[in-house]
């Protein structure tokens, strides 16, 4: 495998499935730990030295379950495209009986209480009279009402601090959010106290007379 294979892999991954850079860090240190592995075991191409890279990621790296499996999917990948390409005859992962499972444990959710307490304290901060300035007490309100729009529509981080004011149709209590892969889909306001409390921060964003469209400030 050569390196220049896995830089022109890269660069039809960002063009024709426009991920995130992210996400394409992660690929490439992927398969920059798949070539160092060849390199240092000076193994022919195939499922021997896959199973032994597998082997090694399973045994003696010390990584996570995540990230093995991260590995073995961004290797299996770029294998398949390898042999599109015509750069190698077959794909060794075909010879090989790999279970890549996702893990049987999700995130973890906060309770109802933590919520709650989330929410008043970022209320007390941005009611908080006593903060030294007017750019102080906006930041505290954004804060607040950004971060309930992503517990009320379930919008990422990244998605929601991508967000425009154009996102925002709030006659119909919704935004378009623009997620990986730029795909974008539809999210609606839980509750009329959200949409007010949108449509109070817009006011307030429209006196601080921004320079940029971004919807949070």
């Amino acid at each position: 495998m050569e390196a220049e294979h896995v830089a022109s892999y890269l660069r039809e991954l960002e063009v024709t499935r426009s991920l995130s850079a992210n996400t394409l860090r992660a690929y490439r240190q992927d398969l920059s730990d798949l070539l160092r592995h060849f390199d240092d075991v000076d193994a022919p191409w195939g499922a021997p030295a896959v199973q032994e890279y597998i082997r090694t990621l399973r045994s003696e790296r010390g990584l996570s379950p995540a990230t093995q499996r991260r590995r073995l999917c961004s290797a299996r990948l770029y294998c398949r495209w390898l042999v599109r390409q015509g750069h190698v005859e077959t794909d060794p992962f075909l010879q090989i009986d790999l279970q890549i499972r996702p893990p049987k444990a999700l995130p973890r959710a906060l309770s109802d209480g933590e919520l709650s307490s989330l929410v008043s304290h970022l209320t007390s901060a941005a009611a908080d009279v006593g903060m030294r300035t007017e750019a102080h007490r906006f930041g505290s309100r954004t804060t607040l009402v950004a971060s309930v729009f992503c517990l009320a529509t379930g919008v990422r981080v990244g998605e929601l601090t991508s967000m425009r004011v154009t996102s925002l149709d709030l006659r119909r209590g919704a935004a378009r959010i623009m997620g990986k892969g730029s795909r974008e889909r539809t999210v609606y306001f839980a509750s009329s106290w959200i949409l007010k409390a949108v449509r109070d921060y817009l006011r307030q964003r429209q006196a601080s007379r921004p320079r940029h469209a971004f919807l949070w400030l």
